[in-house]
């Protein structure tokens, strides 16, 4: 090699007995361990210098266990095994960078990241945690999820998003800033404590038997289900945009939930809410299609207004061409049972058959400003 009119020789050390010559060089390494390499540059007159670099190096292959302790792990002579375990998640994330499938990153109990952090987690990773309590595993900073990855049995004391689809979320606790999902493909949350959601989804979003503390907002997912989930006092949900159908069945509510149509179904059944303002709020969007609201077989009780509707043509709630059976118990709600505050289009019905109300009323309801209609009502339905 020439470099200013003199001549250079290079000399490349492995640290596994190899050596090669050039200025850039390709070597494999027959094993995973940590190699320091060395270059050693010597021109016409003798005069040397060198530059080494401690490399990490793992096995290239279609699956792989990676194990982080943060109480007895070892961040510089670990090698991320079970025996010899990384002390800290970031180290393990760099070592992910070498690893060319799907990954399990196994956290022992103890806490991970610092809050100044953000973590970017990569494709088809596992962060899989002992169990999911504020004494066991726990990561302290932002963590960023891509395709296909999963966490499980894992407290997120920062921020959470997902941005990748295919996620899968199972047995994880949130911290006050909440879980955000914003991707273009299928997500799924199961049997978690998530303090808030705010999703935005081009795919199919399923919530099953997970416990939510705050404000939610679901705008403009393709398809939405939230199912056996708890929602508590002073929590609420909202969802918005629902390009093809929401469905929400068995859940348990002490919150408002609010449905703003635009999708081409909403199916509510089975479901309890109990103590919220108004435990059903029905309102139509922009987007808002001919098909309507099937609700059928929940139980809207001791609440201020059982059911509000506004700016919606059409609710089955029982008897309905929507095919909605009825069994809603809609009664002992401190003000009314169903609150009607005007159709979209000047002219409505809500079908209302077989069903349970107060009968006879309950004392203490209150009189509706004349622009509301109030009804407690036991027939087949209501025009407005």
């Amino acid at each position: 090699m020439i470099l200013m009119g003199r001549s250079l020789t290079t000399l490349w050390e492995f640290g596994d007995g190899s050596t090669a010559s050039g200025c850039a060089v390709l070597h494999t390494y027959t094993s995973s361990d940590r190699y320091w390499v060395r270059l050693t540059v010597t021109d016409n007159d003798g005069l040397t210098d060198h530059l080494e670099m401690l490399v990490d190096v793992f096995p290239s292959t279609t699956y792989r266990d990676i194990f982080v302790d943060s109480r007895n792990g070892d961040d510089v002579g670990g090698d991320g095994s079970f025996a010899n375990p990384f002390r800290d998640l970031p180290k393990a994330i760099s070592a992910l960078e070498f690893n060319s499938g799907t990954c399990t990153v196994h956290l022992a109990p103890g806490a991970y990241g610092s809050g100044a952090q953000t973590l970017e987690i990569p494709a088809s990773t596992t962060l899989q945690g002992n169990t999911p309590s504020k004494s066991a595993t726990t990561i302290e900073c932002r963590v960023e999820l891509g395709t296909d990855c999963r966490a499980s049995n894992v407290w997120f004391r920062q921020h959470l998003r997902l941005q990748g689809a295919g996620a899968v979320l199972e047995n994880v606790m949130t911290s006050a800033v909440g879980l955000e999902i914003s991707t273009q493909g299928d997500v799924e949350l199961r049997n978690s404590h998530v303090y808030a959601i705010h999703a935005t989804v081009l795919g199919s979003l399923f919530v099953s038997s997970c416990e939510l503390k705050a404000h939610s907002t679901f705008t403009d997912c393709q398809r939405l289900t939230l199912r056996s989930n708890t929602i508590r006092e002073n929590c609420s949900l909202e969802i918005r945009g629902t390009a093809e159908h929401t469905i929400l069945d068995s859940n348990n509510s002490s919150g408002t939930i609010a449905l703003y149509q635009s999708g081409l179904s909403e199916i509510f059944s089975n479901s309890f809410i109990g103590s919220a303002d108004s435990a059903l709020w029905i309102q139509a969007g922009t987007l808002w299609p001919p098909e309507g609201f099937k609700i059928h077989n929940n139980e809207f009780r001791l609440n201020k207004y059982g059911i509000t509707i506004s700016g919606t043509d059409l609710v089955d709630l029982g008897g309905g061409p929507l095919g909605s059976l009825g069994d809603n118990i809609i009664r002992d709600n401190t003000d009314h049972n169903l609150r009607v505050l005007g159709p979209k289009t000047g002219s409505g019905t809500v079908y209302a058959k077989s069903n349970q109300w107060d009968d006879p009323q309950p004392a203490g309801k209150k009189d509706a400003p004349a622009t509301t209609l109030n009804y407690d009502i036991k027939g087949n339905s209501v025009q407005f």
